[in-house]
C-alpha cells in the first residue's frame, strides 16, 4: 500500500483541508479528501487526527462493500528542524453501514512528509 496526499496548511479554526490518493499492488485505488487538524507535543511529537470521504477502486483487492467510503485515522510523528516529519499512522477505511456488507480494512504504516515551501 502506498498513499500520496497534499496536506494544506490553509487553516479554519483547528482544522486544514488534505486530499490523496491510496494505491495497492492489487491495484486498488481510493481517492479522498477531507480534514485534519496537527497537535504539537514541543517542538518536536506531532500528533494529526484526520477524517476523508472518498471513492474506492477495488480493482483486484479487497472488497469494502461500497464504491462510497470514510477513512478516519491518527498519526504520530517526529518533526525535523526543516519541518519535515517521520511517523507511524493508523487508519480504518470503512463505508461507515451504507450496505448490510461493510467489512472495512486497517491500515498501520509508516509516513514521511515533507514540506513544499
Amino acid at each position: 500500500v502506498m498513499r500520496l496526499d497534499y496536506r494544506s496548511n490553509a487553516k479554519f479554526l483547528f482544522v486544514k483541508p488534505f486530499a490523496g490518493a491510496l494505491f495497492t499492488s492489487d491495484g486498488a485505488l481510493y481517492p479522498s479528501a477531507g480534514l485534519y487538524s496537527d497537535f504539537y507535543f514541543g517542538n518536536r511529537i506531532v500528533v494529526s487526527s484526520s477524517s476523508a470521504a472518498g471513492i474506492y477502486l477495488k480493482g483486484d483487492g479487497k472488497d469494502l462493500g461500497h464504491v462510497f467510503e470514510i477513512r478516519s485515522g491518527v498519526e504520530v510523528a517526529y518533526r525535523f528542524d526543516n519541518r519535515a516529519r517521520l511517523g507511524l499512522l493508523f487508519y480504518h477505511i470503512s463505508n461507515a453501514g451504507l450496505e448490510d456488507d461493510h467489512p472495512g480494512t486497517e491500515v498501520l504504516g509508516l509516513s514521511y512528509s515533507f514540506p513544499l515551501n
